[in-house]
């Protein structure tokens, strides 16, 4: 289907709608107006474009135009737009959906392009002959969001160590190289690919990108949940089909994950789920790839570093860490927490370590409450130090509305920390309630201020539900048995 001829309306005006936008003028799209629920941002103007609310729809013959949706939330905004009668894929498609088709109908250019700057050593070697296992393999291993503190950075990050130890060709490839931070420091003897897709034309950073990986033909790419990794391996596989396979981890129970291994299905010879549950999801979503989907659980590096736990009369010390967002981790559950343990007058300290839109709101938080003495915030902490954070505390916290499988949860466990979680993907495999931790429901602010009492109040529950939780991790969380495993894909 052609969309050429269409005027565009993004629907989000938002950090999303703003990629949409670079990439739909790099097409020469003729971008009418943004789209957006909130009505705060009605009338104003995004990227130089004036904002409407959806109404507008109504007042406009909508066969002349093309509704792009650019949102994390496509699912429930397509709901919104089929009851106003929209078709799929004839009123509107999603930003990534509508580059495939921009990609495929450009093949021919991108080719030719690529032709005419890749380097000519590059052989036609072919993959078919290889497995993954071989040293002349290159790994290449996604950095989506840059090298800082989050699961998908510490997993691509310790899977690229552990591919190293057996002598394997690994590579780091980083999305987001202006981004910087310690980690990259504690990181320099690794190989890291630069790809720069921030403020420049993104057909150009495509090919860009293209001509930088395929330098290291053949290879494989794991894909962390990108979209432009997804891109680029579609490109790479139609010039050099048998040089390039891909494996595709998913790291979360969303259904943009799920749809975007749906999309690019044809091109990713395996899946790897991080849980269970999104084993079962995405198989549901890919019935036909049953036998390609597999799921385990996340490896976890320990240093055996001495535990400690907090005296009797001493305060419970909680460990949070992750993004500090409010979508997903739910940081704004963190802060009523706090005010309910104030409330309760609960002996406590919370230590957060990460980064993200809510570090500023917290440190606001402390300060007005008058809580410096009990929430510390640590900023972003490097990977290899996490397991120097852990050993002090007493309490893993986790209240997100989604996850994988918490890497940060595994990582605790792993030093004795006994986890008060969400029932979310990946903890029914790791905590059973009151044997090694606890499982409270999402959003239940009152039932983990309840446990975190309680077990203020039961010290010796730490020690033995420490010990178990570390051998738990021990025995399935090994990096040697997990990069094993993937190698042998």
């Amino acid at each position: 289907m052609m969309y050429s001829d269409k005027k565009i309306l993004i629907f989000g005006a938002s950090k999303s709608g703003e990629r949409a936008y670079e990439i739909l003028k790099n097409f020469n799209f003729k971008i009418v107006f943004f789209i957006d629920n909130n009505d705060i941002k009605f009338e104003t103007f995004f990227c130089g474009i004036k904002v409407k609310s959806p109404s507008i729809l109504s007042e406009i013959n909508i066969d002349e135009y093309l509704i792009v949706i650019a949102s994390m939330f496509y699912d429930e905004i397509s709901s919104q737009l089929n009851s106003c009668g929209l078709v799929k894929e004839k009123n509107y498609i999603e930003i990534n959906k509508l580059m495939k088709y921009m990609l495929k109908a450009n093949m021919s250019e991108i080719t030719k392009r690529l032709k005419n700057t890749l380097e000519p050593s590059l052989t036609e070697m072919s993959y078919e002959k290889m497995q993954l296992k071989d040293s002349c393999c290159n790994i290449l291993i996604t950095l989506p969001r840059g090298l800082i503190l989050g699961g998908i950075e510490n997993w691509s990050i310790t899977v690229n160590r552990g591919i190293k130890n057996l002598n394997k060709s690994s590579y780091l490839v980083n999305l987001k190289p202006s981004i910087t931070s310690e980690i990259k420091n504690a990181y320099t003897n690794n190989k890291i690919i630069n790809l720069n897709f921030d403020k420049i034309d993104y057909f150009d950073a495509l090919i860009n990108a293209c001509n930088e990986l395929a330098k290291y033909l053949p290879c494989t790419i794991i894909n962390n949940d990108s979209f432009e990794i997804l891109q680029i391996s579609y490109i790479l596989k139609e010039m050099y089909t048998d040089q390039v396979r891909i494996i595709s981890v998913l790291h979360g129970d969303i259904f943009m994950t799920y749809y975007q291994n749906d999309m690019y299905s044809k091109i990713i010879s395996k899946f790897v789920c991080v849980s269970q549950e999104i084993e079962s999801s995405l198989i549901k979503c890919l019935p036909e790839r049953k036998n390609d989907i597999s799921s385990r659980t996340s490896p976890v590096e320990l240093n055996n570093i001495k535990k400690v736990y907090s005296y009797e009369k001493e305060p419970i010390k909680i460990g949070f860490a992750g993004r500090l967002v409010k979508e997903q981790k739910r940081c704004d559950y963190l802060l009523k927490l706090i005010e309910k343990l104030e409330l309760k007058k609960v002996n406590y300290e919370i230590h957060i370590a990460g980064v993200g839109p809510y570090y500023s709101i917290i440190s606001e938080f402390i300060i007005k409450q008058n809580l410096k003495h009990k929430v510390k915030l640590y900023g972003l902490i490097p990977h290899y130090k996490m397991n120097d954070f852990w050993s002090k505390l007493d309490i893993y916290l986790n209240l997100s509305d989604y996850e994988g499988t918490s890497i940060s949860m595994l990582e605790a466990m792993g030093n004795g920390v006994i986890p008060i979680v969400t029932n979310v993907s990946g903890v029914d495999l790791f905590v059973k309630n009151e044997i090694n931790g606890f499982v409270i429901n999402k959003r239940d602010i009152e039932t983990a201020e309840k446990i975190i009492s309680y077990v203020y109040g039961n010290k010796n529950l730490l020690h033995i539900y420490g010990a178990i939780n570390k051998e738990i991790i021990r025995q399935q969380c090994s990096v040697n048995n997990y990069v094993k495993y993937l190698l042998e894909l």
